[in-house]
């Protein structure tokens, strides 16, 4: 039965995720927003809603990116999330005159996903049958800034990336 084990789950492993970690020779890049977002002095729990001037189809691409720099004097964690779905989000802990790329890989469904693995009912964090959202309407981003002292920090290149390639 361990040499089954052994066997078996790298064999899931490479199954449920290769579409995801194939190696890409050029890195497909599309600006999402031009503009920097500055916060001076914000206080820990602000949030800030980035509002797409239109809805935009990442359904393409693996997911969003963003640059944060932290211009205050502590360190900050910052949170970025699509669609009011904390699921389809990420965090960064950038250190004072730091600056770090934040990246959200778009979470997706498998419809066929009950087949292929029998007793299995979903995949960590979601069901087979449902995505956590449709990633060809994304309207909004979210920003979350928690902090000890007062924050000030810059959100720029927010950036669709990486081109999804489905193998099977």
């Amino acid at each position: 039965m361990k040499t089954n084990t052994r066997f078996l789950v790298p064999v899931l492993y490479f199954i449920l995720l290769a579409h995801v970690a194939q190696a890409q020779s050029q890195v497909k890049i599309q600006p999402a927003f031009a503009k920097a977002l500055t916060f001076s002095s914000v206080t820990n729990g602000f949030k800030y809603e980035l509002t797409f001037p239109e809805r935009l189809n990442i359904a393409s691409f693996l997911g969003i990116s963003a640059v944060i720099s932290n211009h205050g004097p502590g360190v900050l964690r910052l949170e970025a999330y699509l669609q009011n779905n904390r699921w389809e989000g990420s965090a960064v802990y950038p250190e004072p005159g730091e600056a770090k790329t934040l990246e959200i890989v778009i979470k997706r469904t498998m419809k066929e996903g009950g087949k292929l693995f029998p007793g299995m009912r979903a995949f960590p964090g979601w069901d087979f049958d449902a995505a956590p959202f449709n990633p060809a309407k994304i309207e909004k981003m979210t920003f979350r800034v928690y902090t000890k002292d007062r924050a000030s920090l810059t959100v720029s290149s927010i950036n669709f990336f990486g081109e999804l390639t489905i193998i099977m």
